[in-house]
């Protein structure tokens, strides 16, 4: 191997040199690889003096390209997979410091395609486009059951109870539009009772099933809550003589904190049956009694059907 200290590079010329060598150019930059005609082709690593960013992998007229691993300066990410041009482009993985990392396609160092996120110990299989997250990303691994909170990628929140990696139980959402959820949840779907509001506007508050309430449906997009209007509505129709499924009546009667026993207790103030009798000796002992429901204090009575 021939080492050569470039002292000034616009007035160097490589020549014909061929194989592996070792340049050590003005500004401090260690470059050791093959060259072809004094240009980096093939495989060769370059060291930065100045940023201290580091490539190993292949070359092509003195651009990165083929596969390769970018490390920047100060660690914060590592990139490994395949260049073209100089830029990332095709299959790559990104891995940051504190071990999230990003696995899928790039195009000219964009985000372009399907790829896959991990978060947290979460794991997520996304869409992105042109460095824009093109969609919502779904959870490829269960989140372990109970209590915890799941942050969407535009920022949009649940905080709550969790059963299978599902929301399930009671929990709150929150939107980045100021739409909020307080209610019981089934399945990832706004089920029981629950409180629905946007911004300082009550939209509905009662029994959901299945993230509707009458002739409205509600669903989570992008994080967000929406309406989606349903065709061929009964305007005559009365939502007071709604029947509701029988497979549904159980979820309905259960406790909106446990959502396993049976309702018994609910508050004098508010009037919301909600409660088993065990999370109502919980909240009681608690010395808080506040309504999960309306958040409304008041005295705990249990109710004899």
């Amino acid at each position: 191997m021939f080492v050569y200290i470039v002292l000034d590079i616009a007035y160097i010329t490589m020549g014909n040199k061929n194989g592996v060598h070792k340049i050590i150019y003005k500004n401090g930059d260690v470059y050791e690889g093959n060259l072809v005609n004094g240009i980096k082709n093939g495989f060769g690593k370059l060291m930065c003096a100045n940023d201290g960013d580091t490539y190993d992998g292949h070359w092509l007229n003195d651009k990165f390209d083929g596969y390769g691993e970018f490390k920047n300066s100060n660690s914060t990410y590592i990139y490994k997979g395949e260049f073209k041009n100089g830029y990332k482009h095709g299959k790559g993985k990104i891995i940051f410091a504190n071990g999230d990392t990003f696995s899928g396609l790039f195009e000219f160092y964009m985000k372009h395609g399907f790829c896959t996120l991990t978060n947290s110990g979460n794991i997520y299989e996304c869409i992105f486009q042109y460095n824009k997250l093109d969609g919502h990303c779904k959870a490829t691994i269960n989140i372990v059951s109970g209590f915890g909170t799941y942050v969407f990628p535009n920022k949009s929140t649940y905080r709550g109870r969790f059963k299978n990696s599902m929301f399930h139980g009671k929990g709150t959402f929150i939107g980045i539009d100021d739409s909020k959820y307080i209610g019981n949840m089934k399945n990832n779907k706004m089920h029981g009772e629950g409180k629905l509001t946007f911004g300082n506007e009550l939209i509905y508050e009662g029994i959901f099933h299945e993230n509707k309430f009458g002739d409205i449906q509600f669903i989570f997009k992008y994080g967000l809550i929406y309406e989606e209007p349903r065709t061929n509505q009964n305007n005559n129709s009365d939502d007071s003589k709604k029947i509701i499924p029988n497979d549904d009546l159980d979820d309905i009667n259960q406790c909106c904190i446990c959502m396993e026993n049976p309702k018994e207790c609910a508050f004098n103030n508010c009037g919301h049956l909600c409660l088993c009798i065990n999370c109502a000796k919980n909240i009681h002992n608690t010395k808080k009694n506040v309504c999960p429901i309306c958040r409304t204090s008041g005295r705990i009575i249990r109710i004899f059907l």
